[in-house]
């Protein structure tokens, strides 16, 4: 991967707090894989709780993304539901862990 400050390319890898600190001037799409949500679900069931916003935030911070030139539908599609947006991890994670820890 390279360093900070080098525009992103299709097919970089890394954390998602590495990626995300890079500039993208094409608007690639910065993909959780496996997915945000997988990766949540398995967090929380190794915790055995809930996990805590700070918690959730440095799984997200830390779980590894790809630089891809448009997800489209074609990961949602093959996951079976939508990932949980980085941005908005949290909240997302509220409402999605309900659904996939019951």
């Amino acid at each position: 991967m390279a360093g900070a400050g080098v525009d992103l390319k299709i097919g970089d890898v890394g954390t998602y707090s590495e990626i995300i600190a890079r500039p993208n001037p094409h608007a690639y799409t910065v993909v959780h894989i496996p997915s945000l949500t997988s990766v949540l679900i398995a967090a929380e069931r190794k915790k055995g709780k809930p996990l805590t916003e700070k918690e959730a935030l440095a799984v997200r911070d830390n779980a590894g993304v790809m630089v891809l030139p448009d997800k489209g539908q074609l990961l949602e599609e093959s996951n079976g539901y939508k990932d949980i947006d980085p941005i908005h991890c949290w909240q997302e994670w509220q409402v999605e862990r309900v659904q996939f820890n019951h």
